[in-house]
């Protein structure tokens, strides 16, 4: 409102309702991996935001102030309001397993990539004539269970460990 007092020309002019909206991305742990996306974006317009993991971690999810919206690594969606996007990494651990000697047998880990605290299972297999002896780790004895397992805490190579004949152990 105002007074006219003489002739005037009124431009109006339009911006969007609250002008462009800001998309920030982050990640939790800082050296779990890295994001794009981040920028200002006209509301109702899709945006794209990317989490890539560092090495020794993977991605978990996407969240907004604490609550998860995505799971996908590659998240698009449309844009209505300022937000930080949090990209959540998980440690991962990893189990290398070898025979000794080679020809002795066969061994095996359920997988090779664990999450912290899951149950890592292995699995030494001898060749006909060769009997299992044990697990090492760094050359020092770990298990004689030649189905051993454990809950991961660290990435770890093991080496199972197989001799001609059969064991036999005093009881």
């Amino acid at each position: 409102n105002f007074v006219a007092q003489a002739d005037r020309v009124l431009v109006a002019s339009f911006v969007s309702a609250g002008g462009n909206v800001t998309i920030a991305t982050t990640s939790l742990p800082a050296n779990g991996g890295t994001t794009l996306g981040d920028g200002a974006f006209a509301p109702g317009t899709s945006a794209t935001v990317i989490a890539i993991p560092s090495a020794g971690y993977k991605f978990s999810k996407w969240l907004v102030n604490g609550v998860s919206v995505s799971t996908s690594r590659t998240n698009t969606f449309t844009v209505t309001t300022n937000r930080v996007m949090v990209a959540k990494f998980k440690p991962v651990y990893s189990v290398a397993v070898s025979a000794d000697p080679p020809n002795g047998g066969a061994v095996e880990a359920d997988s090779s990539k664990y999450e912290p605290g899951e149950l890592a299972k292995m699995k030494a297999m001898p060749e006909p004539g060769r009997c299992f002896v044990n697990w090492t780790q760094n050359g020092v004895p770990v298990s004689t269970d030649p189905n051993f397992q454990f809950n991961i805490t660290a990435n770890r190579e093991l080496v199972g460990h197989f001799a001609f004949g059969r064991l036999i152990t005093a009881t």
